[in-house]
């Protein structure tokens, strides 16, 4: 706490880079299109965390209080790179005239930086059918980022570093019996490390029906992704031929049929179809398939679960880039008829 004067260049040089960037930060709005989510997530990196005693956040009315405090990246999961950090705020707390939060940073050499950031809020009900081309201008108004830094590039919205679920949230808590049809562009990927990397026992794409949020867990941010519909995760089953199939999680494991598998040329943008349909009962019934965007669409389905005592029947929809460099291009979602069952 001794380089504090103005005149001192290295504090002053110190000041001038400890800055609290939050991202997609004039786009914060909690409710609307972007899922009906139990938690809305503020995003952003400390620009840097040399000296960094601490980080938390406080609303701005009662600024003073004890700090929430905030975890700050790597951590193996949700925050990928140094100074990430994942501000988690139950949108029961935010108010229909928005609600002000303050960032606070402490460092040893420098004391305090804070960022004052403004949520708007939107009421939930997004009705049937739905379409929203994805891009910037999609953040805040049709879609909620709840993982990752996402720009708009090549006519969607593209993970700005691919690691774990690196996520995108559409749709409203009461959404039942529908498809949801995605576009989605495949780059590449980043080849997790087994032991410190979380999930890194495969790479996928996924759209997940019938989700409202992470579950509280002692982790900050939440790790726990369920309970949930299903995640329709089309996964790298090779890597050097680019082959990619189809598996669910519910959250236990529904593997796909090895033999229907995908060569996916790089770039390529794919469709990707998942639906939830009530079936009886707690049960729900969940499908999927893929297919070259711009091509017909099979009528067959390459993944078909039924799921007994749901307890997610309704939600909206997640866009998951798993340790993949991936830009999701247009969404649509339209209630459907339900396929036949399996003992149909």
């Amino acid at each position: 706490m001794t380089e504090k004067t103005a005149g001192d260049r290295h504090v002053t040089d110190k000041i001038a880079s400890a800055r609290i960037d939050v991202w997609n930060e004039h786009r914060l709005v909690a409710g609307g299109s972007g899922g009906g989510l139990r938690f809305f997530n503020v995003l952003g990196r400390l620009a840097s965390v040399d000296a960094l005693l601490s980080l938390g956040w406080e609303t701005a009315e009662g600024r003073g209080g004890e700090l929430r405090s905030l975890n700050v990246g790597p951590d193996g999961a949700r925050l990928a790179d140094p100074g990430d950090f994942n501000i988690e705020i139950p949108v029961e707390d935010i108010a229909p005239e928005g609600l002000a939060i303050r960032i606070v940073a402490e460092f040893a050499d420098i004391g305090r930086v804070i960022k004052r950031v403004e949520i708007r809020r939107q009421p939930n009900a997004t009705p049937l059918p739905f379409a929203t081309e994805l891009g910037p201008e999609a953040i805040g108004n049709s879609v909620s980022v709840i993982d990752g830094l996402w720009s708009g590039q090549g006519g969607g919205l593209r993970i700005a570093s691919p690691y774990y679920d690196r996520v995108l949230a559409i749709g409203d808590p009461d959404w039942k019996d529908y498809s949801v049809l995605a576009e989605v562009s495949i780059h590449g990927w980043r080849r997790p490390v087994e032991g410190t990397d979380l999930g890194a026992n495969v790479v996928h794409v996924a759209v997940a029906p019938n989700w409202r949020g992470q579950t509280p867990d002692g982790h900050q941010p939440a790790r726990q992704w369920y309970p949930l519909g299903v995640t329709c995760e089309f996964h790298v089953q090779d890597f050097e031929t680019r082959r990619f199939g189809f598996r669910m999680l519910d959250p236990g494991e529904v593997p796909g049929d090895p033999a229907k598998s995908f060569k996916v040329p790089r770039d390529a943008r794919l469709s990707i179809r998942a639906g939830a349909w009530a079936a009886g009962g707690d049960r729900t019934l969940y499908a999927c398939r893929a297919w070259p965007a711009g091509a017909p669409e099979p009528e067959a389905w390459d993944l078909v679960h039924l799921k007994p005592d749901d307890t997610n029947p309704t939600g909206g929809v997640l866009l998951i880039a798993h340790y993949t460099d991936a830009t999701f291009h247009r969404v649509q979602v339209e209630q459907t008829a339900r396929p036949a069952l399996p003992e149909e």
